[in-house]
């Protein structure tokens, strides 16, 4: 029974877990530039737009707190093999890194730059924070990416990928 339990939660923290890293992709791609492209104006017109809206939606989304709950369950069903715990326990741990500086960092960052537009600061505390915001998160984009990973080499390890 903790077996299927097990597979049954990988394969669903899995699948939530591709939607955001290919969702965080194409927002590393395709939107970023344009808010991030010449701040402070790009700030200003971006938030304006109803793509940031949409963003926040994709953000605020649900399933990734579904998705979030299976995967931090994985390592207490699989408590009793070591290999596939840990592999569990480090794919769980790299996305609390994730969830942490989201909170921790980004969010006051994002209401700075997103959501006031840089409004109150100058030119040059804009861009640099707009800078330090775009290396910050492609970080966060790699640890997202290496949770990701580590619970594929998990569920091959387990046999569920089968």
């Amino acid at each position: 029974m903790r077996a299927v339990a097990t597979t049954f939660c990988m394969w669903v923290a899995a699948i939530t877990l591709a939607v955001s890293v290919g969702g965080n992709l194409f927002q590393a791609v395709v939107v970023d530039p344009v808010w991030s492209g010449s701040p402070p104006e790009s700030l200003r017109t971006f938030a304006k737009t109803p793509y940031f809206g949409r963003l926040k939606t994709f953000h605020t989304n649900p399933l990734f707190l579904v998705g979030l709950a299976f995967l931090l369950a994985t390592p207490a069903f699989a408590w009793n093999q070591p290999t596939l715990r840990s592999w569990l326990l480090i794919a769980a741990g790299l996305y609390l890194v994730v969830i942490l500086s989201t909170l921790l960092y980004f969010y006051p960052l994002n209401d700075a730059l997103l959501v006031r537009g840089g409004e109150g600061l100058d030119t040059a505390t804009v861009v640099a924070m707009t800078r330090r915001w775009v290396v910050a998160d492609r970080i966060r984009y790699i640890c997202r990416l290496a949770s990701f990973l580590c619970l594929l080499r998990a569920m091959t390890v387990s046999g569920a990928a089968k």
